[in-house]
């Protein structure tokens, strides 16, 4: 082994799992800014190294169905500056489209590792459900919130800048993700009495963080995706979680029913998600074809309130990027699918699954940008993707 392929297996097998350890986790321990900081340093500049080290080999490179519509698509994002009205410059929209680039090159590095990959996973899954139970005890015991529909809404863990999403809705999601790959975790891996019940304890601290949210959006992605996962995994766990979870929405259907399904909720559509949605669809029909391009906000007026973007993803990226952009997003989703079908016995896949069925539910109400600096979104986004991908080259290479 050549020392340069000495340096690139040593970024691979220990900078690059550290890098998305600090991706994963480090909002909690680092705040929002630093976590995106050291993500540069950690994650994104390790993986360009590792990038910049093999070129030399690229021209033995064969992208796959996946990668290549994922290719396509960021190309097209970037393309569509040019008739955006954006403020953002050029050379920052490239830099966010290679930054997406890199992270999906990095994480599917470490997916390739599937023992490892799963000891990280399990390592930062830990350390989120510490935060949440930090963040609940912190304001449900210590600050005495009532735990009363929206009376409080959870998106800190209340202790300076740590945790702290800054709104109910992306922590919802973030701690969401945790949720659901811990619940597959438990229902694929989990074997002796003690894994069981420590993962059943997170999966709860989790869950009851996206609860006391009260975001809408994430709290349906979880329960769907808890019974969904529950239903295509069958085994004697799935079952009594399909018991469990059938109790919980009867306790939440008896205590919160009243409230969830009040018409006030219905009158305003979701917080005017229906309004919202049919101006942004008004939009969309005057530039039907490319969109309006990159980072153009729709400036929806609902009554009084100015809305910036579609409040639903599919409709944000046809907006932007117009009905060739949401065809080659769609086409990525079903490859992912198609990918995951193929290789279901591998861990990989069931995991690829869990995360893109949570993210693809989520982004029904809530999320907007998928070319964006590091965040919560690239958890329900391009990390299910890296996994998709990495299913597929190490179902490949066992079957060589």
């Amino acid at each position: 082994m050549s020392k340069i392929d000495k340096a690139d297996d040593f970024i691979t097998r220990y900078l690059l799992p550290f890098g998305l350890f600090i991706q994963l986790t480090a909002i909690t321990w680092l705040g929002k800014g630093g976590a995106i900081s050291q993500t540069y340093v950690w994650l994104i500049l390790p993986a360009t190294i590792s990038v910049l080290l093999k070129i030399r080999h690229f021209r033995h490179l064969k992208p796959g169905t996946i990668e290549v519509i994922f290719f396509m698509f960021v190309a097209w994002a970037a393309l569509s500056w040019s008739w955006s009205d954006t403020e953002t410059d050029l050379s920052d929209l490239l830099k966010r489209c290679l930054y997406v680039l890199l992270y999906v090159y990095a994480a599917t590095q470490c997916a390739k590792n599937t023992c490892k990959l799963e000891k990280l996973l399990l390592l930062a899954t830990l350390v989120i459900t510490v935060s949440a139970a930090i963040a609940l005890i912190n304001h449900y015991i210590i600050q005495d919130h009532q735990l009363a529909y929206r009376s409080y809404r959870l998106f800190s863990m209340g202790i300076g800048k740590y945790g702290d999403f800054k709104h109910p809705i992306n922590a919802g999601i973030f701690y969401g993700v945790y949720a659901i790959y811990l619940f597959t975790w438990l229902t694929i891996r989990a074997k002796t009495k003690f894994e069981i019940a420590a993962a059943i304890i997170g999966v709860s601290v989790l869950s009851f963080y996206v609860l006391m949210t009260w975001s809408r959006g994430p709290i349906i992605a979880l329960i769907t995706s808890f019974a969904l996962i529950s239903i295509v995994v069958r085994n004697s766990k799935t079952n009594i979680a399909l018991l469990v979870g059938a109790l919980g929405v009867l306790f939440v259907a008896v205590n919160y029913g009243h409230v969830l399904l009040s018409p006030k909720i219905f009158d305003t559509g979701m917080n005017n998600r229906n309004n919202i949605w049919m101006a942004a669809i008004e939009v969309i029909r005057q530039s039907p074809l490319v969109g309006y391009g990159f980072e153009h906000q729709p400036n929806i007026w609902i009554g009084k309130w100015l809305v910036p973007h579609a409040h639903n993803l599919p409709l944000q990226m046809t907006l932007n990027y117009g009905f060739v952009g949401l065809t080659l997003l769609v086409a990525m989703a079903v490859s992912m699918l198609l990918a995951v079908k193929k290789f279901w016995s591998s861990y990989l896949a069931k995991c690829a699954f869990a995360l893109m069925l949570f993210g693809s539910i989520s982004m029904v109400t809530d999320v907007y940008s998928l070319i964006n600096r590091p965040g919560e979104f690239w958890l329900i986004t391009w990390l299910p993707l890296a996994l998709a991908i990495a299913t597929t080259k190490t179902g490949l290479a066992k079957q060589h």
